[in-house]
């Protein structure tokens, strides 16, 4: 116990009494027997002591940074890869990919989550996705949410519900279509990544060649209404598969994937496009990536975060996480050292800056992280995010929630030792869990309670036994 000086008995007496006042009620009587009479207090301080550390620990019984959120239950999970999780602002979770089942109930490669990891019963959305008979010919890839809520999902599939829709459908907050939205004939190839622009309409890229009938080689732009924007011209478009893609603030594209050229010109695995479709010159990449581009990830102050395959950048050695410059040319302060070990597939950014990323890496600049882990904003890893042992296979998607927690999504079976399949929630922030009424302590940093400090009526928490900042 190290308090800035030594605990006064009317000091203590007051600190303590804030604690009792959210506690118990039968607590509360017999700790009021102590309160009336401070002065006897040195002669049943032990008791007291001990009682003190109890209720301290039902009230502030927090939950570290990375670990696995234990309120979110999803049971048996899904049957097969998750492939995307899209959180909406009541903290549902949208969640798509290549299962039919999700812990024992039909639900045919899309489903939403309480907040609690069971299954919504008031998403409706019927039979689900239907394909053609060809393998993963119904699954769906990628998701995103409108400002109005309602909901995208692209895939490979040829069906919604029994309705034709292919490979892109939008459905309303109750799973059901939206038949205001009308794609036409939709797309020849599916659909892997979905943005959304300020203005409402829709960047959609994957393997398609065609959208509605219209040449569309990997990337199409949809007015909120579904039809094809004839305003958006992409030439040629891209070589090959387009896997991500991102809109900065002035309305400009980035797209990365697998191709290797664009509307004709070289153009290495990633591209920043015009809002009308051309490419942007002033974006100067040179020889650019060595290979794919999987994850892209706008800053609020237009520099841009990129994960993937690759090991070089240009010609610079960068492993599979890179931040450039919104021209083009690589962040030096962006310190990540010798990089991860493997792929990089999702990378997220928390309010305060911080940069969480998944993949199927288990080393992050020579520091185990398995399949997980945040960065400072300088690049350096954050070791106040601990998740232990991590994942057990490849994460595929992250979101961020609005209470700061983590929806990680993939081919996991477990986190931090605890079943998790395939879809998973990580405590982002030292949030404070409620009450269990029980004596053991979890506290944010490693704390413990040689870090309380009580003076007058504050309880206070400091990363050092003796002074230090607050926790």
């Amino acid at each position: 116990m190290s308090p800035e000086g030594d605990f006064a008995v009317y000091k203590l007496t007051r600190a303590v009494h804030k604690v009792i006042q959210g506690c118990l009620a039968g607590l509360v009587h017999l700790c009021g027997k102590f309160i009336r009479n401070p002065m006897k207090i040195n002669r049943h301080f032990r008791t007291f002591f001990i009682l003190f550390l109890t209720l301290l620990s039902i009230q502030t019984t927090t939950a570290q940074p990375g670990s696995t959120d234990l309120t979110f239950n999803p049971g048996n999970g899904a049957n097969g890869d998750v492939q995307c999780v899209c959180s909406q602002s009541d903290n549902k979770t949208i969640v798509t990919g290549l299962f039919n089942d999700f812990n024992g109930s039909i639900v045919n490669y899309i489903v939403r989550l309480n907040e609690d990891g069971t299954i919504d019963g008031s998403f409706n959305t019927g039979s689900g996705f239907g394909g053609n008979g060809t393998l993963f010919s119904d699954v769906t890839y990628s998701c995103a949410i409108q400002s109005d809520g309602k909901i995208l999902v692209g895939g490979n599939f040829f069906s919604f519900n029994g309705t034709s829709t292919n490979r892109l459908v939008r459905l309303n907050s109750d799973g059901t279509i939206d038949a205001s939205f009308n794609i036409g004939t939709g797309f020849d190839g599916s659909v892997r990544t979905i943005s959304i622009q300020s203005d409402g309409k829709i960047i959609v890229g994957g393997w398609l060649l065609t959208a509605n009938g219209n040449s569309s080689a990997r990337l199409a732009r949809l007015n909120s209404d579904g039809s094809v924007d004839p305003t958006f011209t992409i030439g040629s478009g891209f070589g090959s598969l387009v896997l991500t893609t991102a809109i900065q603030l002035d309305g400009k594209i980035l797209v990365g994937g697998q191709f290797t050229t664009f509307d004709g010109t070289s153009q290495n695995y990633i591209a920043r496009l015009n809002s009308n479709g051309t490419i942007d010159p002033s974006f100067q990449v040179g020889t650019a990536f060595n290979n794919y581009v999987r994850a892209i990830s706008i800053q609020s102050d237009g520099r841009i975060l990129i994960g993937g395959d690759f090991t070089t950048y240009n010609g610079s050695t960068t492993n599979r996480i890179i931040r450039l410059n919104s021209d083009g040319s690589i962040d030096e302060t962006f310190s990540a050292g010798t990089g991860f070990n493997n792929r990089v597939y999702a990378i997220e950014q928390q309010t305060d800056g911080q940069i969480i990323v998944g993949g199927q890496f288990t080393t992050y600049n020579g520091t185990t992280r398995n399949r997980i882990a945040r960065l400072n904003t300088d690049g350096t890893l954050d070791s106040g995010f601990s998740p232990t042992t991590g994942f057990n296979n490849v994460v595929f998607t992250l979101d961020m929630q609005s209470d700061g927690k983590i929806m990680a999504g993939g081919q996991f079976q477990a986190l931090n030792n605890n079943s998790r399949v395939r879809v998973a929630r990580l405590n982002g922030t030292c949030a404070t869990l409620a009450p269990t009424a029980t004596v053991a302590q979890t506290f944010c940093n490693s704390a413990t309670i040689a870090n309380l400090t009580a003076t007058g009526t504050a309880i206070q928490w400091y990363a050092d036994a003796s002074g230090g900042t607050t926790l």
